[in-house]
């Protein structure tokens, strides 16, 4: 971040050679196949965003408009997936413009899912939402389902969202508590019949 901040060549350098392989596995796995293509960093941190929102489309924006259109060159219908945990609500918008069909993971202890959901529900799907640090070691099987819950209500017919921990289960968490997931998914499921 200092050499792009000091516009320092070697950070276009490195940039440019990171976008090069980023673009080659793009295609890779495009010509192979695949229906969704994961793209991320990590913009966000647990209270704020971790990059200027101008030095990101200045420096890291151009570059994963690359990778995308070399994807979608092959496979217009590809989906993008773009992960960043953390605080990213400034950059929601722009990862929308550039081609991201699904943000993950949407971590609750630094935005409110609903907010996102209602600011951009209708242009973007989601993928996670459930709390790792706060809700899945240290809340209630009840609260895990009603979360489970109030997520696919809110969500609804229209779908957009993969619902799932936003990042690795630790071993601390109950098992009680991973089973109230699939139990939400199917109360939620038995409801729309």
């Amino acid at each position: 971040m200092i050499d792009m901040m000091m516009e320092d060549d070697k950070a276009s350098a490195l940039l440019d050679k990171i976008t090069d392989f980023a673009v080659s596995k793009a295609i890779g796995y495009t010509r192979a196949g695949v229906d969704i293509l994961s793209l991320g960093d990590d913009i966000g941190t647990q209270n704020s965003i971790m990059i200027d929102v101008g030095l990101w489309e200045r420096w890291l924006k151009p570059r994963i408009v690359k990778v995308i259109n070399a994807a979608r060159e092959i496979n217009p219908e590809i989906l993008i997936f773009y992960h960043s945990c953390g605080y990213i609500i400034p950059f929601i918008d722009q990862l929308i413009e550039i081609g991201v069909d699904i943000l993950n993971p949407v971590q609750p202890e630094c935005m409110s899912f609903d907010e996102v959901h209602d600011e951009y529900g209708e242009r973007i799907s989601f993928w996670g939402t459930m709390g790792t640090q706060e809700l899945l070691p240290f809340g209630t099987a009840a609260e895990v389902l009603q979360t489970t819950l109030s997520r696919l209500e809110k969500c609804g017919d229209n779908g957009g969202l993969v619902i799932g921990p936003t990042h690795l289960v630790e071993p601390e968490v109950p098992w009680e508590n991973l089973t109230a997931i699939m139990e939400g998914v199917e109360l939620f499921q038995q409801k729309r019949k």
